[in-house]
């Protein structure tokens, strides 16, 4: 038998000997002081992602995939903290020879708003330039290694035409390139001297399972890479919510903290003692964090 313990709820004993399939059909958590239900499902074997549906069943976000399989919309209901719909919203992928666009659209209580980016291919990387920029520095790139790994995303907008807003957020891999930090730089960059002042406003760091315990999310999370790349906020809903960068590896992701701006932490953890596995080792239910949020996955063979 294993012991399955929290701070709010005690302890619970479950059989060691959890059967179930490998392939991910959904998976529910219920955060907050109200335990409101929010349901993630799958498609197509567990590799895509499908729906999102919150607590009153609504369908918050459809996911929707062109017929070369990539993800081209994420639309659906936005909701209040307090968990109530108020308004509507979508990001649309557009795919491109030279590269690829992303439109974000919103509308209801919180206003009505459209932005349109569009980068270009150089090499493996992502840039995008502005037309009232100096020929030689661009508004935004994401640098990618070899394996297709997000290793930077920097960005310029302009002050005046000597100063410039500076971002740079730098990703940092494992031996077995799993992601274990990111620190991101904010500040200003002065084209005439060709210096930067900067200073570090958050750093994350990711903890994983073992081996033996599989990432539930690795195929789903395999076709929507880049979408996740450009648009982290349409995937911040889930389990580890600003961690999902975490979620695209091998193994199941156990910690996510950041700190921001040396004072707010952000801490989503999974406590060896508060999930139970299966016997192919992927997780089955269990806790997360301080406050003890449930959550369950659901799979078949």
């Amino acid at each position: 038998m294993s012991t399955l313990c929290t701070m709010a709820f005690g302890c619970t004993s479950e059989s060691d000997e959890i059967t179930g399939g490998d392939l991910l059909v959904e998976y529910i958590v219920s955060p907050g002081v109200n335990r409101r239900e929010v349901r993630h499902t799958f498609k197509d074997n567990g590799t895509k992602f499908d729906k999102i549906y919150g607590h009153d069943g609504a369908l918050d976000k459809q996911f929707t995939y062109d017929a070369q399989q990539r993800l081209i919309s994420i639309s659906g209901n936005m909701r209040n903290a307090g968990g109530d719909i108020n308004g509507m919203e979508s990001y649309i992928f557009d795919f491109v020879t030279e590269g690829i666009s992303v439109t974000y659209e919103r509308s209801g209580n919180a206003g009505n708003y459209t932005t349109m980016e569009s980068f270009e291919y150089e090499g493996s990387n992502l840039v995008q330039y502005a037309g009232s920029f100096p020929p030689d520095l661009f508004s935004k790139k994401y640098v990618f290694n070899g394996q297709g790994q997000i290793v930077n995303i920097e960005t310029y907008s302009g002050i005046n035409s000597d100063v410039y807003d500076y971002y740079l957020k730098e990703f940092e891999y494992d031996s077995s390139n799993k992601l274990v930090q990111t620190q991101t730089s904010t500040g200003t960059y002065r084209v005439t001297t060709g210096t930067y002042n900067t200073f570090v406003t958050e750093s994350e760091s990711f903890e994983y399972f073992s081996n033996e315990h599989p990432n539930p999310y690795k195929d789903a999370m395999d076709g929507v890479y880049l979408n996740l790349v450009l648009t982290p906020d349409a995937f911040n809903l889930g389990l580890f919510q600003h961690g999902a960068h975490g979620t695209v590896f091998d193994n199941f992701l156990q910690r996510y903290r950041a700190v921001v701006e040396d004072s707010f932490v952000r801490l989503l953890e999974i406590r060896d003692g508060n999930v139970t596995f299966q016997t192919n080792g992927l997780p089955k239910s269990g806790f997360r964090g301080i406050g003890a949020t449930p959550f369950e996955f659901t799979y078949t063979e």
